[in-house]
């Protein structure tokens, strides 16, 4: 049975941010007794919580987001299982050996480190398993 999945973090007030980023806030603007309705600000990062690395994020001549098909980010994955890994421990094409017949053109893959238990510590924000640079070509 097909069933969707949110991965999305919760944004709030004071949401906790990677360090040099902009500090979250929800910020009350307007009251009914002001203009008749209720407005709130948000101040945030574009890199806060659940979000998509654009090229342009690493690159200055690559796509922003507003230029990619962000519909390929939906539809039916595969969620394989490095939970196993420690933090700073590479995820190397190797490690995807098991998941072979997962592995293939058009293929969603989510990546389950259980980094995201963390959140909101302060150890989030850095030394999580990642991905090869070997593996995200040979994704590629």
């Amino acid at each position: 049975m097909l069933r969707l999945v949110d991965l999305s973090f919760d944004i709030y007030d004071k949401a906790p941010t990677f360090g040099p980023d902009p500090k979250t806030a929800v910020i009350e603007h307007l009251k009914l007794e002001n203009l008749n309705y209720n407005i709130t600000q948000l101040v945030m990062s574009t890199h806060l919580g659940t979000h998509l690395d654009a090229p342009f994020h690493f690159f200055d001549d690559g796509r922003t987001v507003e230029n990619l098909d962000v519909r390929k980010g939906f539809g039916p994955a595969w969620v394989l299982d490095f939970s196993h890994k420690k933090a700073g421990e590479p995820i190397g094409v190797d490690d995807l050996k098991p998941y072979a017949d997962k592995v293939r053109p058009g293929a969603r893959l989510i990546f389950n480190t259980g980094w995201d238990k963390l959140f909101p510590q302060s150890q989030y924000f850095g030394g999580q398993p990642y991905l090869t640079v070997d593996l995200t070509e040979w994704l590629a």
